[in-house]
Order: C-alpha cells, then sequence, then structure tokens
C-alpha cells in the first residue's frame, strides 16, 4: 500500500488555537501591507522568503505571500499572536526547508476552476476558514503538500488543515505533485453559502444590540 494511501487528512474547527510545532508563519501582504517593516522591527536577522519573487507574479511579491520562520522569542510570540488574530497562518513542517514550503506555495499561485485558471489566495486566513470543509482528502493532500498542517482562524474560528502518515524514510514520501489544485463548482458553493452565513449571523448581531 502506498504511503499516500496510508495518509489521513482533516479539517476541523476547535475552541483553542493549535500551535504547537509550527515552525513556520505565512502572512498575506495585500491585507497586512506593513508586515515586513514589522518582522525587522521584531527580528534583526529574520529568515523569510516572497514566493511571488519566484514566479511569474514577481511585480506583486511585496502584495503576496510572505513566509516567515521567527528567530528569536520576540517575533515567535508577536507571530503566535497575530495567528490568534486571525492576520497569519502557522505551519507545520519541522524537518522542511525554506526552500521547498516556497516552491511548494509557488506550485499553489493558480487553482483551476470551472471558470478557468485563478489566482489564488492561500495565504488569506478566510480562504481556508471558508473552502476547508468542502475540500476533499485529494484536494487537502494538494494543499499540504510536504507540510503536516496549517492552522489559521476566520471569523472567530481556529481552525486546522491536518494530515497524518506513518514515519517514512524521506525518499519514500510523495515527490511533488505537478498537477495545479483543482476546485469544483460544489467547492466555489459552499464558500459562497458560508460566506452569506457569516453575514446573515452578523446582520443578526446588529440587530439585536
Amino acid at each position: 500500500m502506498s504511503l499516500e494511501a496510508q495518509t489521513t487528512t482533516s479539517f476541523y474547527p476547535h475552541a483553542d488555537p493549535i500551535n504547537a510545532g509550527a515552525c513556520w508563519y505565512l502572512v498575506d501582504q495585500a491585507k497586512h501591507p506593513g508586515v515586513l517593516r514589522l518582522l525587522f522591527e521584531h527580528d534583526p536577522a529574520p529568515i523569510y522568503d516572497l514566493p511571488y519573487i519566484h514566479s511569474q507574479y514577481r511585480e506583486q511579491a511585496f502584495d503576496g505571500p510572505l513566509i516567515i520562520k521567527p528567530t528569536t522569542s520576540q517575533s515567535e510570540k508577536w507571530l503566535h499572536n497575530w495567528r490568534a488574530e486571525a492576520k497569519a497562518l502557522a505551519l507545520q513542517g519541522s524537518l522542511l526547508t525554506l526552500e521547498e514550503i516556497r516552491d511548494h506555495l509557488i506550485s499553489l499561485n493558480t487553482v483551476r476552476t470551472p471558470y478557468g485558471d485563478s489566482l489564488f489566495r492561500y495565504s488569506d486566513t478566510a480562504t481556508f476558514g471558508s473552502l476547508g470543509t468542502s475540500l476533499s482528502h485529494h484536494q487537502r493532500l494538494r494543499v499540504l503538500g510536504p507540510l503536516t498542517a496549517i492552522h489559521g482562524c476566520y471569523a472567530g474560528t481556529n481552525w486546522s488543515l491536518k494530515k497524518d502518515h506513518p514515519s517514512a524514510h524521506p525518499d519514500e514520501l510523495p515527490k511533488q505533485n505537478p498537477l495545479p489544485l483543482e476546485l469544483t463548482q460544489e467547492n466555489l458553493a459552499s464558500v459562497e453559502v458560508y460566506r452569506q452565513n457569516l453575514l446573515a449571523t452578523a446582520l443578526e448581531d446588529n440587530r439585536e444590540l
């Protein structure tokens, strides 16, 4: 039986933030344009990368995703708080290099939909927060790639996207899937319903004030 066949994946909401084992963080600079400056304020010699620089979107690199590996307790605390505030995603994959994570994220830059290929905002906490429950096992595997988990928060709800598989030698791990992530009409409809429900809840809460 292949390693992929033995792998289980899940997406689930939970009450408390899960941050154990997070080695990397991902921030959407389009939503948080000052994050690179803040990073240098918290970490004098940060380890980071801008995936768009290594792709056809290089001109938008400073408006795209930012990968960060905290190297000080100050930057770790700052990013931990940002994850809890729905401003950052926490990534797990302790044996992965920055280059391996960057290359995987680059492979997610675009997503295939029924309406054609589209830029995929994977660093925005709202993306997986609204999409996660509709993802199939194979879609979750494609999103995670070499990562073991992604943790985030959206609309006040903490969520985790995880995979578990038997320990294996690195040479036995599945190679990078060259095919783009595909989102179905059902995925897109699920996102729309999720966001409509959030809007309805917000309107109801305002009416009761």
